[in-house]
């Protein structure tokens, strides 16, 4: 249960274009606050990809 609650919030990240941020109304950027999928990948290999993409990945697909 804790896997697919913890999945289907990154699911639901990717759908909403980010999550809150906890010091004002400015919105986190997609990704850095996640664990699952956070340093999974370089800069060079992610460069010119959406965002949504990577998140939407959780890593997978190499």
């Amino acid at each position: 249960e804790v896997v697919k609650e913890r999945y289907g919030k990154a699911a639901l990240r990717v759908v909403e274009g980010g999550a809150a941020s906890c010091c004002g109304s400015k919105p986190t950027p997609l990704g850095a606050v996640d664990p699952i999928t956070a340093n999974l990948y370089s800069d060079a290999q992610t460069a010119g990809l959406p965002e949504e993409a990577l998140i939407a990945s959780l890593g997978c697909g190499n």
